[in-house]
């Protein structure tokens, strides 16, 4: 099963991830929310995704943010494992579209969702 991450700014990943969940009743996948902050320390909000995804380091991660180039993005491509993938361009469709697959393994669920990878 392929465990999904989302990084964002300020609270737009708990939000959209609250918006499925009311849509979908119930997400069936491990979703992380990582919340990034410009009023906080890049190096301290680094830490904690790392730690963050180091929890999931043993399954296939998918990685959403929100702006390509922006801190989330540049965090993503900082704390991305080697089995993991970055997605950018995170919208309510794409996420909803990556829980209908997400029991998949993640090279299925990229094909069968035809997202665009950066990393």
């Amino acid at each position: 099963m392929t465990k999904i991450v989302i990084i964002s700014h300020n609270y737009i990943g708990k939000e959209i991830l609250k918006t499925a969940t009311e849509i979908l009743g119930k997400i069936p996948c491990d979703v992380i929310v990582i919340d990034v902050f410009h009023d906080q320390s890049y190096d301290q909000q680094r830490l904690k995704a790392q730690k963050s995804i180091h929890s999931l380091s043993t399954s296939e991660v998918i990685i959403l943010t929100d702006i390509k180039g922006a801190s989330p993005y540049n965090l993503a491509k900082e704390i991305c494992p080697t089995n993991g993938s970055i997605i950018c361009d995170l919208n309510l469709g794409m996420l909803i579209n990556l829980f209908n697959y997400c029991n998949l393994t993640k090279a299925e669920l990229l094909q069968k969702t035809n997202l665009k990878v950066e990393q």
